[in-house]
């Protein structure tokens, strides 16, 4: 395995544990701590998974030298790919099929945000599914 394979315990992974800690820490019950603190999750989650997974995946798309069991590297290689790809098609500062609405979204019609969030929507899911569905073999 290259030296550039993905490492479950890298920096991003552990600020998102530490926030999470730090959210129980902090429980409290005034509803505008509540609110900022689900803004601050939100952002966090949102950078991590649409900004830093999706290179993550690459590199380790582009380096691998393994396949889980049952699959051949070709394939894992292609899974990696359409996740990559689908992350980075569910944020809208990455997005290829919505590149230019996305530039200037206060000119969209809300016909076509609705049509634009529920591809971004798509995306995500069939994503996080991928992920689900082979989170324990991105360290190998």
């Amino acid at each position: 395995m290259s030296a550039r394979a993905v490492s479950l315990t890298d920096d991003h992974i552990r600020q998102l544990i530490l926030l999470l800690r730090l959210e129980r820490i902090l429980a409290s019950p005034s509803e505008e701590w509540n609110e900022r603190k689900n803004e601050m999750r939100r952002t966090q989650l949102n950078y991590w998974l649409l900004d830093t997974l999706p290179d993550r995946l690459q590199d380790l798309a582009d380096y691998t030298t393994t396949a889980p069991e049952g699959l051949s590297l070709p394939v894992w290689k292609a899974t990696l790919e359409r996740m990559v790809f689908l992350f980075r098609e569910a944020n809208a500062d990455t997005c290829q099929k919505y590149a230019a609405e996305c530039k200037d979204p206060d000119s969209l019609s809300p016909e076509k945000v609705k049509e634009i969030q529920v591809y971004f929507d798509s995306c995500i899911r069939e994503a996080l599914d991928l992920l689900s569905r082979y989170f324990w073999y991105l360290d190998e």
